[in-house]
């Protein structure tokens, strides 16, 4: 989940472990990853919570990268905060958040993932 506070417009898009991409453009993934909310922002809209989210209910072994495009707009202190979500509502969840600085350039973080035996 990519969440920032501000008019900006980020988008943010997955890359699985086949090289297929996940975005607002392609919602759904051979693999089985979703892209389930895409917030294009508005700059009328001040300091609103935005969001966007990638689900995936089986992941595959590998490297999973996540990349954020600033597009437009202003983002409170130039940031985001990408949380990543492993194994959500069971007992073994876990959870892990980087802020990211925002630039013109793409920004790309690699999670890798390994299921448990």
């Amino acid at each position: 989940i990519l969440r920032w506070v501000g008019s900006a417009d980020l988008d943010l898009r997955v890359t699985q472990p086949n090289g297929e991409q996940c975005n607002f453009q392609n919602r759904f993934t051979t693999d089985g990853g979703r892209f389930t909310h895409d917030d294009a922002g508005s700059a009328t809209e001040g300091n609103a919570k935005r969001h966007e989210q990638y689900i995936c209910r089986v992941a595959s072994d590998g490297d999973y990268r996540a990349t954020v495009r600033f597009v437009l707009g202003k983002a409170v202190a130039g940031t985001a905060v990408l949380e990543t979500i492993r194994n959500f509502a069971t007992p073994e969840e876990s959870r892990s958040t980087q802020t990211v600085k925002l630039t013109r350039e793409d920004i790309q973080i690699t999670i890798p993932f390994k299921r448990r035996p």
